[in-house]
């Protein structure tokens, strides 16, 4: 898959736990130092991977679905918001939001995944489904 990348993403190192399950991170530090943006190639079905992200979440909104139309296909988008536990040894975090899309592949799907504190995720949508809209097969 290949993907237009905005001029404010920044590529980021993976950690030593993130290698392996994640194809790239991101950065937007024209937005702030907490937002992320990794992109994976994930085991498991589409609603495996929406129950997991609903899951990293408590309080907050309902989460809401929508349909984005991509240069590979019709993907999924998931908003989410609320109190976030990611796992991985990482502490839980009051008032974020995730915006994560799912891009079909064929027999896998490409996940895209925005996750920081709710105003940070909020300037950043536009250009993270931009880039998502850009993605094409290679």
């Amino acid at each position: 898959m290949k993907f237009a990348v905005p001029a404010t993403f920044e590529s980021m190192p993976l950690s030593e736990m993130q290698k392996g399950i994640i194809a790239a991170k991101f950065g937007i530090p024209s937005i702030g130092e907490d937002i992320s943006f990794t992109l994976s190639i994930s085991g498991g079905t589409l609603e495996d991977n929406i129950g997991r992200w609903k899951g990293q979440f408590s309080g907050g909104t309902p989460a809401v679905q929508e349909t984005l139309s991509t240069n590979a296909g019709e993907a999924t988008v998931v908003k989410l918001s609320g109190d976030f536990a990611p796992g991985m040894g990482r502490p839980p975090q009051t008032d974020w939001s995730m915006v994560g899309v799912i891009i079909p592949m064929g027999e896998r799907n490409y996940y895209a995944k925005l996750t920081g504190p709710t105003d940070q995720v909020t300037r950043a949508e536009e250009s993270f489904l931009t880039f998502c809209k850009s993605a094409r097969p290679e």
